[in-house]
């Protein structure tokens, strides 16, 4: 009966030596394992038994012997007390680096199936078999280990990569049926996801060219099972295992089988590269032009917003610093005209109080929170600066209580601007010319002022009223 196990663990945790490094010592894991069912007293050896002594010979001779060759099979014992052995490792996999992964397995044999007669243990470089039966006169495969790689190649190429698989795992068992040490590799590139695959095939050497072929053949009838679309997997059997990875795991060769041209991984990984310096530069740079854009487009529309500052000529300036000395002892002030600007928010229609025949009037704010009313003048004036100076200077003095108060005036070459009180109140013309209720105020003010002059006895009359 075949015993399959599927394990799924990804490529990474199953290390091997890299392409060409034949000194390197990787990993020794115990891959998988089985054992013989220990509820079934007869599957178990006693510890002191002639079947743990003849177990003891062997896993001190096989790894011995498959250190020279890579392989070593016998049976330890006599009947019914023989134990039949089993001991492969890879054929990049030879020497002291063979014989210290056998003798590993046998240790793992113990911790693992305890005192079981039939334990099959594989190693990522090598697997032993031992058993109480003499299973070596056949070619049996069974117990066999399933283990693919965690990555998939793309949904749409799935049935292409197969195909490609297929064609590489039989042009490599035909390879490996065909040599002495039963054993081959091959390479084969698949553009659709831009990978290559690398493919190893191996038998047990004491089989026939026949018995290989049959062996390898059986696995890899399997394969679309267990393995579609994988970008990596193995079948493992005692007699005989394929395998395959999209990265190199073996130590390549001048006789690898090569099915189709491989593609070049450094293209490959700039091409990748290139992508991934694409993909988060061109976002960033998108990004970087519209934030300009967006900060262009506020300062041009701050700009059209913003009451530009009109340029005084040499004369100006002088006047006006001498005006400021004149004023300095005064409550008349000389207003700059981003004063007046801020105040009235670059002169908007929302501050405008009205329109005259010298201009527009605007409500606007100080800095110290001074409501004021601010005339900005007509520029088509001809009016000169001294006259206009001599001017402000004339109505400042005239202020009275009953007149509203000039506080000031502004001055930028063109823009002439008087500052006056803000009158909350609004003006006379509002009560003369405004609602009902205040023209018939004054229509009653109108009628009783005669008598008012003319009648002294009306002042009871106008106290009574």
């Amino acid at each position: 009966m075949l015993a399959l196990l599927l394990l799924l663990v990804p490529a990474s945790s199953l290390p091997a030596p890299a392409s060409g490094d034949e000194g390197a010592v990787p990993v020794i894991n115990a891959f998988s394992h089985f054992c013989s069912p220990t509820s079934d007293a007869d599957g178990l050896y006693q510890p002191n038994s002639t079947f743990a002594a003849n177990l003891a010979s062997m896993s001190a001779v096989l790894p011995k012997n498959a250190s020279a060759s890579g392989f070593s099979a016998g049976a330890f014992g006599r009947a019914p007390d023989t134990a039949y052995g089993l001991a492969l490792c890879r054929w990049d996999y030879t020497g002291d680096d063979c014989g210290a992964c056998l003798s590993r397995a046998f240790k793992d044999a113990v911790n693992l199936c305890g005192r079981s007669k039939d334990v099959t243990i594989y190693h990522d470089q090598c697997h032993i078999r031992f058993y109480d039966q003499d299973y070596l006169a056949g070619a049996v495969n069974s117990p066999e280990s399933v283990a693919s790689n965690m990555n998939n190649v793309s949904r749409g190429n799935v049935a292409a990569f197969d195909g490609l698989v297929t064609r590489l795992a039989n042009a490599v068992a035909d390879r490996a049926s065909n040599v002495s040490g039963r054993y081959a590799t091959g390479q084969a590139g698949f553009p659709p996801d831009k990978i290559n695959v690398y493919g190893l095939a191996q038998c047990t050497p004491d089989l026939t060219t026949a018995q290989c072929q049959a062996c390898l053949a059986a696995i890899i009838k399997q394969m679309p099972k267990f393995l579609s679309g994988r970008v990596g997997g193995r079948i493992l059997g005692v007699r005989c295992a394929v395998r395959y990875e999209k990265d190199i795991f073996f130590t390549t060769t001048g006789d690898m089988v090569t099915l189709t041209p491989l593609l070049d991984p450094s293209k490959g990984s700039s091409n990748t590269h290139t992508l991934w310096i694409v993909a988060i530069a061109v976002p960033i740079t998108v990004l970087l032009c519209g934030f300009l854009a967006c900060f262009m487009w506020m300062r041009r529309r701050r700009r059209r917003g913003r009451v530009n500052i009109p340029t005084m000529s040499m004369e100006m300036e002088q006047v006006l610093k001498l005006w400021k000395i004149e004023e300095s002892d005064s409550e008349f002030s000389l207003y700059d005209f981003d004063q007046i600007a801020d105040a009235t928010r670059n002169f908007s229609n929302d501050y405008k109080l009205g329109q005259g025949g010298f201009g527009a009037v605007y409500r606007g704010e100080l800095p110290g929170g001074l409501e004021v009313a601010i005339k900005r003048l007509s520029t088509c004036s001809v009016q000169g600066l001294m006259e206009f100076k001599t001017e402000i200077q004339l109505i400042a003095k005239l202020q009275h209580t009953n007149l509203v108060r000039l506080l000031g005036c502004c001055l930028q070459a063109e823009e002439k601007m008087l500052i006056y009180e803000y009158m909350h109140n609004k003006s006379l013309d509002c009560f003369i010319f405004g609602t009902r209720t205040t023209r018939e105020s004054l229509t009653c003010m109108h009628l009783l002022l005669p008598y008012l002059i003319r009648l002294p006895v009306s002042l009871p009359f106008f106290l009574y009223r």
